[in-house]
């Protein structure tokens, strides 16, 4: 399996931004537009007779429409959509595009030899928010432990995934590489690095460090005291994205946003912001992390190929728009701590409150 999936990469694999065959075809693109824009189920049948009349874009959209629209369906609603002219959708999406064959035809229980080449094929064919998701099941998977995915390595992964690989690196096994890699990220002052170091300080026993803190702050050249702050900042990004109580106080938000708000995995936070809060988005992106946390990675199941529509695109229109808040109303637990979070971000951002408000169920 991970040879012919090389074999598709070498072969197969389309350009960057390239879009599918049928985009344009006012069969689908009409009813593209009509999903994107809100709840009209015809957009679902149309999208389903345009796969049928053989329209690629249409059959790899598939899957998403049906989630968009059949969220609260039945499975024998859905069921009617996960097959074309009598063939599984399944099967005809990976005979469509290798691309999205490596998305779809990736599970759990895969070997992870497999997940890191669909790991590398979707990086390079610019579905980084799919790649990071994948390399966040590598983490749970190995513990980061293992062969690394070349993506990291390239620093091209998400500040959480080379923090995790990093940290983990240094504590478990003597790895040299890791360790240089730590030391780079500490005098480039990147917060991945301090992160990283921040789980190597919560280790109980310092004999399973295979470099002390003082040793990776002194090799890196950074002031003890420049190091106790970064150390610091890193403790409470961390408690933004394991899971501390919500709402989070708005300094961490706030640090959170400074720290990571630019990079390439929040770009789903930034578009929404920048297009539903043009006059602050900054306030925006502060809000939605104080009330909900870190961004999760299920989102991604529901978020088009860009080959379909590109990812900046798509989080600016209603449907972006409307997932990437119910996923953040999701993460809330019933009852008062609800209703404190979102009480948080009427309090930071009374236009991010607004447009939660006014998101479908």
């Amino acid at each position: 399996m991970v040879r012919l999936l090389w074999l598709a990469l070498l072969f197969a694999t389309p350009a960057v931004g390239q879009p599918v065959p049928g985009r344009d075809d006012p069969a689908f693109a009409l009813a593209f537009a009509r999903a994107l824009q809100g709840d009209d189920p015809t957009a679902l049948d149309d999208i389903h007779a345009a796969a049928e009349a053989g329209n690629a874009a249409a059959i790899l959209a598939l899957p998403n429409v049906t989630n968009w629209l059949l969220y609260h369906g039945t499975m024998r609603e859905v069921r009617r959509y996960r097959q074309v002219n009598g063939q599984p959708l399944v099967d005809l999406i990976a005979s469509t595009s290798p691309i999205a064959a490596i998305w779809h035809g990736w599970k759990p229980e895969q070997d992870m030899s497999d997940t890191l080449v669909r790991i590398a094929g979707l990086h390079g064919a610019g579905e980084t928010g799919k790649a990071d998701f994948l390399m966040f099941m590598w983490v749970n998977h190995t513990g980061a432990l293992g062969s690394i995915p070349s993506v990291i390595t390239e620093d091209a992964a998400s500040a959480y995934v080379t923090a995790i690989t990093v940290g983990q690196r240094v504590t478990s096994i003597p790895d040299a590489f890791a360790k240089d890699w730590l030391i780079r990220l500490l005098r480039e002052d990147r917060i991945e690095g301090w992160m990283a170091l921040h789980r190597v300080s919560t280790r109980d026993d310092p004999a399973e460090r295979t470099i002390s803190i003082a040793e990776a702050i002194a090799s890196a050249g950074v002031p003890a005291e420049v190091a106790v702050q970064r150390l610091d900042d890193a403790r409470r990004i961390w408690q933004s994205i394991e899971g501390g109580p919500l709402p989070r106080p708005l300094d961490e938000a706030a640090l959170f946003i400074r720290e990571l708000g630019q990079r390439p995995e929040y770009l789903p936070l930034r578009t929404v912001c920048a297009a539903s809060c043009p006059a602050d988005p900054a306030s925006c992106m502060t809000a939605y992390v104080q009330g909900f946390g870190a961004m999760s990675h299920p989102m991604e199941f529901s978020v088009p190929l860009v080959m379909l529509i590109p990812r900046e695109t798509f989080f600016a229109t209603p449907r972006g728009t409307a997932l990437f808040v119910r996923y953040g109303l999701e993460r809330l637990p019933k009852g008062g701590y609800r209703d404190d979070a979102l009480a948080a971000v009427r309090q930071t951002s009374s236009c991010l409150a607004q447009v939660v408000a006014d998101a479908p169920d």
